[in-house]
C-alpha cells in the first residue's frame, strides 16, 4: 500500500531535524507544539509508522555525539513520549534500550533547560499508561530524577509538571503494589519526619528550599487525591502515622521566626484531615460524625495559630478549608431525624473570613437596627464553638495597626472563593461590604477622626477591593433588595461617592461599574412603572453625576460613563420610563453625540455612539432631542473617513437601528443605501460589514411587510395602501408583490451586495449574506419565483470596478482577465446581456475558464515573487505621493457605477445555481484545512527549512 502524502511530508520532516547543521528559527518552536498536538489528537496513526521508532534511535544516537538544540532536544523526548505511551511500541523500542540510554544522557549531561526537563517529565509520564512502563519506572528508580526536579528551584511549569507525574505514579501503582506507593511516601516525607525536625521545629542538614519544596510536593500530592477519590493516599496516611508526626512538627515549631514554615506546615495538616476524612465513610458518604471530629481538629489548629498570633496562617487556612470543604461537601451525609441542630461547615468558616472586615467599620451613626439584624443573623448560623474561636480571633485584630490591609486580603480571599459559594454565602458577604463602604461616603468623622474624603485618599485599594467585590456578588448572585436591606443605600452610596473630587480615574471606573450593575438589577418592574419622575428617590442624581463624569479628563472614566448611560437608555424604554424625562433634563443626549464625533479616544468614540443605538429606540428622545440632529449624514461621514474599525462597526449599528425604528428622509435614503453598499464591499473591517448586511436584513423586512407579509408569511387578505382597500392576496398576486420587493432591492444594490459578500475573504461575513439569502430564498421558493436548475453551478464572477495596476508586471496579467476601467464603465445594457451569456454557457466553457483562471493566478503570484522590494516601495511611495491631489479619482474606484446593477432575474438566476449550505461548509473547511491541517503544517515546516538565505515576506 503507497504511502500517504502526510506520511511522506512527516518522514521528510524528521529527517531535516537529523541534519547535523540543523539551527532552529523563530518559528520552529511552534512548528514543533502543533505537530506534537496534531501527534497526539486527530493524527495518532502516524506514530505506528517504523520511520518514527527509527527517527527516535537515531536521535539518540546523535545525542551521544552532540548534545542538540533545546528546542530539538524538548521535541524529541515529546515524540518518545507519544511513542512509548503504547506499550507494543515501548517493548520494540527496549530492545535496545533507547529509553534509558536517553535518560543516563540527561543525567549526565545536565541539561539546565526548563523546557527539556518538562518534556522529560511527560516522557515518562507517557510510561505511566501502561503497566509495562510503570515496572521500568520503578526498576530503573526514575521517579527519584522527577523528585529531583520538585526540590531544585525550576520553573513553575516543570514543578507543576513533576508534582503531576509523582500524583500518577502513586494512583496507578497503589492498587496493584500498595507497599511500591508507601515506600514513596516515605522517600518524600523523610525530610520532615526527621528525629530533629520532630524534637526541635528545625531541619538540621537541609536547605530550608529542599524542606519548603517537599511541602509544597506533598500538599500537591493529597490535594490531587482529594480531587479524585483516591484511596490510595489516606491509607499511606494511617500507615505512616502522618497526621500525628505533622502536627508535632507543627507544635514544636518557633512560630515566631519560622511563619512561612509553619503556614506550609499548616497546609500539609489541613489536606491530611480532610484526606484522613475518607477513611470513616459509608457508600460513598461520609458520616456526620467523621465530619465533626474533622472540625474539632481544623479548629483546634486555628487556635493554636491564634495563640501565636499569626493571622495571615490562620486567613489562609480558612480560604483553604473553604476550597477543601467544596470537594468534599457532596459527600456528606446530613442526619436529617438528629434533635441536634446543624451547622454548614463553610458557614462557619465564612464568618472567620469576614471578621478582618467588619474590625475596620469606625463609622458612628451605623444604623443600630440593620447591624444588630445583621449580627443576630450570624449568631443564629454559628455554633459556639465558632462564637468562643471569633471573639479570640476579634480581640487580636483590634489591635493590629495594620487592620486595613488584612481587610483587604479578607476581600480579594472571597473573590477568591467566589465560584464556589452559595447564595447565602454570598448574601452574608455583600452585607459585610455594604458596612465597609459607608466608612468612605460620609463627610461626619468617624472613629478614627476621618471623613469619608479623606478614607478615600488613605485607603484606595481597600476602597477598589470593595467596590470589586460588590459588583462582583451582585453580578454573579444577582442579589437584590430582596435578601439585604443593605442593598437600599447602594444607589446612594455610590452617587455620594462618584461625587467625590479627590477620587482617582480608576475608582472612578469601579464606581461606575458598581452603579452600572446596580441599575441593571435592582429596578423591580412593578415598582419602577408607578414612580413617574425621579425626584425624592435614591437615584435622582443619576443624571449630573454621568453628566459631569462625561466631560472627565480620563478616558476611561468618558467610557465607563457612557457604559452606564447605555443601561440607564435600555431600560428607559419599556422598564423604567421615568429615566426618558431625567436624561432630557440633563441634556445627556447632545453630550453623547459630542464624544460620538469628536472625542479624541477611538473607544469613546465607539462607546458613544453604541449608547446612541439606544437612545433612538426611544421614541420621547429621538422625536425631542436626536431627530434634528442629521445622524444619517453624520454615521455616513464616519462610514466613509473614521480609520477605526470598531467606530465604524458602531456607525453601521447605528444606521440599522434608524432605519428599524424610523424613517430616512426620501432625498438621503439614496446616499444611505449607497453607503451601507460600499460598507459591505469595500470595507477592511469585518464587523463592519456584518452590521452593514444587518442593515439590509432590515431593509428587505421592511420591504415585505409593505407588501402585506406578517411573521414571514403572507395571510390570506391584507389592507392595500396604494389602493386603499382590502385585497385578496392570491399566489398571482403574491407573485406581483415578490416580484415588486426584487425589483426595488435590484434597484437599491441589496442584492448586488448579498451576492458580492458571499465572495468575501471573511467567513463571518459569508454566513451572514448566506443566511440572509437562504431565508429570501425560503419565501421565494415557497411561491415558485426561482427558476428550477438540475446543478448547482459556482457563483458567478460579480467583483466590479477593478482598477488598472501601475506595476508593469501587474499589466498583462489583469489584462489577460479582461478587467479594465473602461468595461466597468460599460452601459447596463451591454454589462447585462454579457453577464447572461456567461451565465448560460456550457460546462465545457467553464472548464476553459477554469483552467485560464488557474494559469493567470500562477501568473499573478509569480509577479509578485519576481518584483523586488525596492520596486515595490516605490510603487507605494508614489501612491502616497498621490493621495492629495487624486483624492476623489481614488474614492471614485471604489464606488459602484450607477449604470452597473444586478437585476432580479440575475439574482435568481444565480441562486438558483447555487448551494448555498455546500458553499459555506467548503469555505470553513478550507479555513479549517488551512489552519489545522497537519499536512499544511508540515508544508509549513518544510518551507522554512527549504532556503534560509531567503527573506521573510514583506508586507505593505
Amino acid at each position: 500500500m503507497a504511502d500517504s502524502p502526510e506520511q511522506n511530508k512527516l518522514e521528510r520532516v524528521l529527517h531535516r531535524f537529523l541534519d547535523p547543521n540543523y539551527k532552529s528559527s523563530g518559528n520552529d518552536d511552534i512548528y514543533m507544539e502543533k505537530l506534537l498536538t496534531h501527534l497526539s489528537g486527530n493524527s495518532s496513526h502516524l506514530i505506528d509508522l517504523p520511520v518514527c521508532k527509527e527517527w527516535i534511535q537515531k536521535i539518540a544516537e546523535m545525542w551521544k555525539e552532540k548534545t542538540p538544540e533545546p528546542s530539538l532536544a524538548s521535541f524529541a523526548l515529546h515524540f518518545m513520549g507519544l511513542v512509548v505511551s503504547d506499550w507494543k511500541r515501548f517493548e520494540l523500542l527496549q530492545v535496545t534500550d533507547v529509553v534509558g540510554q536517553v535518560s543516563k544522557l540527561l543525567k549526565h549531561q545536565n541539561c539546565d533547560s526548563s523546557s527539556v526537563k518538562r518534556a522529560y517529565v511527560r516522557m515518562l509520564s507517557g510510561l505511566l499508561k501502561h503497566d509495562s512502563g510503570c515496572k521500568w519506572i520503578v526498576q530503573t528508580e526514575t521517579w527519584k530524577d522527577v523528585l529531583k526536579f520538585c526540590h531544585e528551584n525550576q520553573s513553575l511549569y516543570v514543578l507543576r509538571e513533576s508534582q503531576k507525574f509523582v500524583v500518577e505514579l502513586l494512583d496507578r501503582l497503589g492498587g496493584k503494589e500498595p507497599e511500591l506507593p508507601t515506600s514513596i511516601m516515605s522517600h518524600i516525607f523523610s525530610p520532615l519526619l526527621a528525629k530533629d525536625s520532630k524534637i526541635n521545629g528545625k531541619v538540621e542538614g537541609s536547605e530550608p528550599q529542599h524542606v519548603i519544596s517537599t511541602l509544597e510536593l506533598a500538599c500537591s500530592i493529597l490535594e490531587a487525591s482529594l480531587t479524585n477519590l483516591s484511596p490510595v493516599v489516606s491509607d499511606m496516611i494511617e500507615k505512616l502515622n502522618l497526621e500525628a508526626l505533622v502536627w508535632m512538627l507543627l507544635v514544636n515549631l518557633d512560630g515566631d521566626h519560622n511563619e512561612e514554615y509553619a503556614g506550609k506546615v499548616s497546609k500539609l495538616l489541613t489536606f491530611i484531615y480532610f484526606t484522613s476524612v475518607y477513611r470513616e465513610k459509608e457508600e460513598n458518604k461520609i458520616l456526620p460524625t467523621a465530619v465533626k471530629a474533622m472540625e474539632k481538629k481544623i479548629f483546634n489548629l486555628l487556635a493554636l495559630h491564634i495563640s501565636r498570633r499569626s493571622i495571615r496562617n490562620f486567613m489562609n487556612i480558612v480560604v483553604q478549608c473553604q476550597l477543601c470543604w467544596h470537594k468534599i461537601s457532596e459527600f456528606v451525609s446530613v442526619n436529617e431525624q438528629s434533635e441536634i441542630k446543624h451547622f454548614n461547615f463553610d458557614t462557619q468558616l465564612i464568618v472567620f473570613q469576614l471578621l478582618p472586615m467588619l474590625t475596620c467599620v469606625k463609622t458612628k451613626n451605623v444604623d443600630s437596627e440593620c447591624l444588630e439584624l445583621y449580627t443576630h443573623k450570624i449568631f443564629q448560623l454559628t455554633s459556639e464553638e465558632t462564637q468562643r474561636l471569633a471573639y479570640s480571633y476579634r480581640d487580636i485584630l483590634i489591635v493590629q495597626e495594620n487592620k486595613h490591609q488584612l481587610a483587604h486580603q479578607t476581600m480579594l480571599s472571597i473573590l477568591q472563593i467566589k465560584s464556589i459559594m452559595n447564595r447565602e454565602l454570598a448574601v452574608i458577604a455583600y452585607q459585610a461590604f455594604m458596612y465597609n463602604l459607608k466608612d468612605f461616603v460620609f463627610e461626619e468623622p468617624n472613629a478614627d477622626g476621618l471623613t469619608g474624603p479623606e478614607f478615600v485618599i488613605q485607603y484606595p485599594e481597600l476602597l477598589g477591593a470593595i467596590l470589586d467585590g460588590l459588583a462582583s456578588l451582585i453580578r454573579c448572585f444577582h442579589i437584590t433588595w430582596r435578601e439585604s436591606v443593605e442593598t437600599i443605600c447602594l444607589f446612594s452610596f455610590t452617587q455620594l461617592l462618584l461625587k467625590n473630587a479627590n477620587l482617582s480615574p480608576k475608582l472612578s471606573v469601579q464606581a461606575l461599574q458598581l452603579m452600572k450593575v446596580a441599575i441593571q438589577n435592582f429596578m423591580p418592574p412593578n415598582l419602577a412603572l408607578l414612580m413617574n419622575t425621579l425626584q425624592g428617590s435614591t437615584i435622582d442624581q443619576v443624571g449630573p453625576i454621568l453628566q459631569k463624569r462625561l466631560h472627565d479628563v480620563s478616558w476611561d472614566v468618558r467610557d465607563s460613563a457612557l457604559e452606564v448611560l447605555q443601561v440607564v437608555t435600555g431600560i428607559a424604554e419599556i422598564k423604567f420610563p421615568a429615566f426618558q424625562e431625567h436624561v432630557l433634563e440633563n441634556e445627556l443626549c447632545p453630550l453623547v453625540l459630542v464624544l460620538a464625533m469628536d472625542d479624541s479616544e477611538s473607544y469613546v468614540r465607539a462607546s458613544a455612539i453604541k449608547c446612541l443605538c439606544c437612545m433612538v429606540r426611544v421614541q420621547r428622545l429621538w422625536t425631542d432631542c436626536l431627530a434634528s440632529e442629521d445622524l444619517p449624514s453624520k454615521m455616513m461621514t464616519i462610514l466613509q473617513g473614521e480609520s477605526e474599525g470598531i467606530v465604524r462597526r458602531e456607525a453601521a449599528a447605528l444606521l440599522k437601528e434608524i432605519y428599524e425604528h424610523h424613517k430616512f428622509l426620501k432625498a438621503e435614503l439614496s446616499n444611505v443605501f449607497t453607503a451601507m453598499a460600499l460598507a459591505v464591499v469595500s470595507d477592511l473591517h469585518w464587523e463592519v460589514k456584518v452590521n452593514a448586511l444587518q442593515f439590509w436584513e432590515k431593509v428587505i423586512e421592511r420591504q415585505m411587510s409593505d407588501q402585506g407579509m406578517i411573521d414571514g408569511v403572507f395571510p390570506s387578505v391584507t389592507f392595500s395602501k396604494e389602493n386603499r382597500k382590502i385585497v385578496l392576496l392570491t399566489e398571482n398576486e403574491i407573485k406581483l408583490r415578490l416580484n415588486k420587493v426584487l425589483g426595488e432591492l435590484a434597484r437599491n444594490r441589496c442584492l448586488q451586495v448579498l451576492l458580492s459578500a458571499l465572495q468575501d475573504h471573511d467567513l463571518q461575513v459569508v454566513y451572514k449574506a448566506a443566511d440572509i439569502i437562504m431565508t429570501l430564498n425560503s419565501v421565494l421558493m415557497r411561491h415558485r419565483l426561482v427558476p428550477d436548475v438540475e446543478t448547482p453551478k459556482p457563483l458567478p464572477d460579480l467583483v466590479r470596478n477593478c482598477v488598472r495596476p501601475t506595476n508593469s508586471n501587474f499589466r498583462g496579467v489583469y489584462d489577460s482577465f479582461g478587467c479594465e476601467v473602461g468595461t466597468c464603465l460599460t452601459p447596463a445594457n451591454r454589462v447585462n446581456q454579457s453577464r447572461t451569456t456567461n451565465m448560460d454557457s456550457g460546462e465545457g466553457e467553464m472548464g476553459t475558464v477554469r483552467s485560464r483562471l488557474a494559469s493567470d493566478s500562477d501568473q499573478v503570484i509569480d509577479a509578485i515573487i519576481n518584483e523586488t522590494d525596492m520596486n515595490l516601495l516605490a510603487d507605494v511611495y508614489h501612491d502616497c505621493l498621490n493621495v492629495g491631489g487624486n483624492a476623489s479619482s481614488v474614492s471614485r474606484n471604489f464606488n459602484f457605477d450607477p449604470e452597473v446593477n444586478v437585476s432580479a432575474e440575475e439574482f435568481l438566476l444565480a441562486i438558483s445555481k447555487l448551494n448555498l449550505s455546500d458553499m459555506v461548509t467548503q469555505k470553513a473547511d478550507w479555513l479549517e484545512h488551512c489552519s489545522s491541517n497537519l499536512g499544511s503544517l508540515l508544508d509549513d515546516i518544510l518551507s522554512s527549512q527549504a532556503d534560509t538565505e531567503s527573506n521573510a515576506m514583506d508586507c505593505y
